[in-house]
């Protein structure tokens, strides 16, 4: 009898830890040589700025906008031990636009990645390498922000995790998911939650998928230069990322909050101070291989008018 309830409370226990093994989820990014994707990214900032200058006796009050947009399609051209070597990206669409105190509207301005194609990777020791592809040459700092692999997938975890996982990111990480709109060493952290497995479509008419969604709590600031009064900007969000769990990529990051940029210079007796805090948002989305085009409308038959556009087209 004794024996049989011992193995009883065996057989229950091995059940326990299987399913709790089976509640488990690797988050962990897979990659196969020839691999597509295409991705939008844009980050929004408006910042209502005010200036003193008490010794001139100014005290202004403006705005300012901010807008970076990139669209590009990347391809897997080299992989090395299991981990993504190199991609070539190609741009369609790349530039920066900005609303200085007083404009009326955003003025945009091309980047040199512009419809180009550049080769991001490793080379033989491990190190970042980025090339262009083709002439004319393209600036150094034009190619400092670009990465062989996806920035936000620095934030998932190590190793498989639990809906309802906590884990924390700073330091070399989070500069990676950052990246360097924060300055060139930002300090700060990121809180992440991972809140739940959700299966939707996440475009129209598309077939539904499941993700694991993980929750962002973002606090992070950084110098916008190397002088000792250089201004701080500092971000504080919250959104989440959707990681795909059958194709094991991220597809989608949605984040909002607010940026605040702050600077005291003193010269003589004068002291400058500038503050500026506004709405920040930063959103990016992947499709594997390539986003799905809307199908032609049908031309209107001869002498009968053309049909109205649908809502949201």
């Amino acid at each position: 009898m004794r024996l049989a309830s011992s193995l009883a409370l065996l057989v229950a226990l091995a059940g326990a830890a299987a399913a709790q093994e089976a509640s488990t989820y690797d988050l962990a990014p897979r990659y196969a040589l020839g691999d597509k994707q295409e991705v939008e990214a844009r980050m929004d900032l408006l910042l209502k700025i005010r200036l003193q200058l008490p010794s001139a006796r100014i005290d202004r009050t403006s705005e300012q906008e901010q807008v970076v947009v990139r669209r590009y399609r990347d391809e897997l051209t080299k992989v090395q031990d299991g981990h993504v070597a190199e991609v070539e990206r190609s741009f369609a669409e790349a530039w920066d636009g900005t609303r200085l105190p007083g404009a009326a509207s955003v003025t945009r301005e091309l980047s040199p990645l512009h419809q180009r194609r550049i080769v991001v990777g490793l080379d033989d020791q491990g190190r970042r390498r980025v090339r262009p592809k083709g002439e004319p040459p393209i600036p150094v700092e034009a190619l400092e922000e670009e990465l062989h692999t996806e920035r936000y997938e620095a934030v998932l975890p190590k190793e498989p995790v639990a809906v309802g996982a906590r884990w924390r990111i700073e330091g070399d990480r989070l500069r990676q998911t950052l990246g360097k709109g924060l300055g060139g060493s930002p300090d700060g952290r990121i809180l992440c939650h991972f809140v739940e497995v959700r299966e939707v479509a996440l475009d129209e008419g598309a077939p539904k998928e499941r993700y694991a969604v993980i929750a962002l709590d973002v606090d992070a600031a950084g110098a916008q230069g190397d002088e000792e009064d250089a201004p701080r900007f500092r971000a504080t969000l919250t959104g989440e990322v959707l990681f795909s769990l059958e194709r094991k990529k991220v597809a989608k990051v949605d984040l909002q909050g607010e940026g605040r940029l702050r600077q005291t210079r003193r010269e003589g007796e004068a002291v400058l101070e500038l503050d500026g805090k506004g709405p920040l948002t930063v959103q990016k989305r992947a499709w594997f291989p390539e986003k799905p085009r809307a199908p032609p409308r049908p031309r209107p038959a001869e002498g009968l008018p053309p049909e109205p556009p649908r809502p949201g087209r």
